[in-house]
């Protein structure tokens, strides 16, 4: 792992503690002391990557036409994970061969028919 994804761990969790300005200052001074302050470009656009994928909400579906299909699971899922309906995008995936796979902030909530059918086989083996 290099410092700048280290650096980026840092980041992520003074986020997530909702530490503010405080504890950047704190970071920045701490880097600046070590001599890493050449590391923080990277480090940011690093942490703020994998906030912005924590965050965002992936639907994905085996057909477009499964989107309808499986509107009250997917609005039942968006529910738990506290999102609106209007926050997640769709993605097109044949392998889930039906039903909805929902990813997003730090969550999975798998529906999706492939998983109950590798549960049967994984059963019957």
């Amino acid at each position: 792992m290099s410092l700048a994804s280290r650096y980026a761990k840092v980041i992520r969790a003074l986020n997530q503690e909702g530490v503010g300005a405080d504890g950047a200052h704190k970071l920045v001074a701490y880097m600046k002391n070590r001599g890493h302050l050449s590391y923080l470009p990277q480090a940011l656009r690093m942490a703020e990557a994998d906030i912005a994928q924590d965050t965002a909400i992936v639907v994905t579906v085996a057909k477009t036409e499964d989107a309808s299909r499986y509107a009250d699971q997917i609005a039942s899922a968006l529910k738990e994970l506290g999102a609106g309906s209007d926050e997640y995008s769709i993605v097109v995936d044949e392998k889930i061969v039906g039903g909805t796979l929902v990813v997003g902030r730090g969550r999975v909530i798998d529906n999706s028919h492939r998983t109950r059918l590798v549960s049967i086989y994984q059963s019957v083996i």
